[in-house]
């Protein structure tokens, strides 16, 4: 998280505020950590969220975010000094939201060299702009079913208020409930739906941690596609379904087709196991989807608030 934060403080842009939001700090020593690593910080604030989930912890930092724009990246990520100028260049007045390139920080042993090439959050070297206004694509057909395509959940940015005015990102969905993610994808196509444009820029940089075990691997392959089938749940719940279930053919084609866009960089050395594990979570994703909704009733009917701790700025 250190190195994650001191990347950012590093960045190439006049005016920022970085807000830090915790999710089990009772059981982390990030709070004093942060505080011997940068006592004199002005632009760095800490928030404690009770409530578990990655959703939680994004609506939190979007709460008491005071910018135009709000990124989102992880603790296991290190971004480039120029990430967030890229970011900023990258909006104009109908751009609602810009995700950026995710390359490995290191290739150290053959288990993150076989993630970068099987299980990558790269989407490409080339600058891409998506919207739902524009003439049908194959994006805009497939839509939600191709919304990894758009961007990942750890370097992606949105203006403030639209992103407020969505309501956030769902807290059904995102590590740290049943559904193991997805909360991204699901903010991503909500852009988009509401009209506004999405564009990829590969300049907004990042470089993400990559799992050195054969286990991260095969847990982020199910993890997926718990993430991708429960956030399709979810718009089969809300609405509009119309589109959604004429697109069902299309979508499984998608999934399963491997020369599509999702499945052809994988090559044919692509391990059936990571397949099945992900067609696994697949099946498994709108179980996953109806429990976190559950879950999530129950702790509203249980859970006591408590006050959150802010560590505000220095004058």
């Amino acid at each position: 998280m250190l190195r994650c934060l001191r990347s950012v403080l590093a960045c190439d842009y006049e005016d920022f505020e970085v807000i830090v939001v915790e999710n089990a700090p009772d059981r982390s020593g990030s709070a004093r950590a942060i505080a011997e690593s940068f006592p004199d910080e002005p632009a760095l604030r800490y928030l404690e969220e009770p409530h578990v989930g990655s959703a939680h912890t994004r609506n939190a930092g979007l709460a008491w975010a005071t910018g135009e724009v709000v990124a989102f990246t992880d603790d296991d990520v290190v971004v480039d000094r120029g990430w967030l100028r890229a970011i900023a260049d990258a909006f104009t007045p109908e751009v609602g939201c810009v995700t950026g390139l995710i390359m490995p920080l290191s290739l150290d042993t053959e288990f993150q060299v076989m993630f970068e090439r099987f299980a990558a959050f790269g989407k490409g070297f080339e600058r891409r702009e998506f919207s739902i206004a524009d003439q049908p694509t194959e994006h805009n057909r497939l839509l939600p079913y191709a919304a990894g395509h758009l961007g990942s959940g750890a370097n992606m940015a949105f203006r403030t208020e639209v992103a407020r005015e969505i309501g956030g990102l769902d807290p059904f969905l995102g590590i740290g409930t049943p559904t193991c993610g997805g909360e991204d994808m699901d903010m991503l196509v909500a852009v988009l739906l509401r009209g506004y444009t999405l564009v990829y820029d590969p300049a907004a940089l990042v470089f993400h941690a990559h799992p050195r075990s054969y286990a991260g691997i095969r847990r982020r392959a199910f993890t997926y596609g718990v993430g991708l089938t429960a956030m399709l749940c979810k718009h089969l719940f809300i609405g509009p379904r119309r589109g959604l279930v004429a697109r069902i053919p299309a979508g499984i084609a998608y999934v399963l087709d491997p020369r599509s866009r999702k499945n052809a960089p994988r090559g044919l050395g692509y391990p059936i196991s990571y397949t099945m594990l992900e067609l696994l979570g697949m099946a498994v994703g709108p179980f996953a989807y109806t429990a976190s909704a559950a879950a999530s009733v129950f702790r509203r009917a249980t859970w006591r608030p408590r006050i959150l701790r802010v560590r505000q700025r220095r004058a």
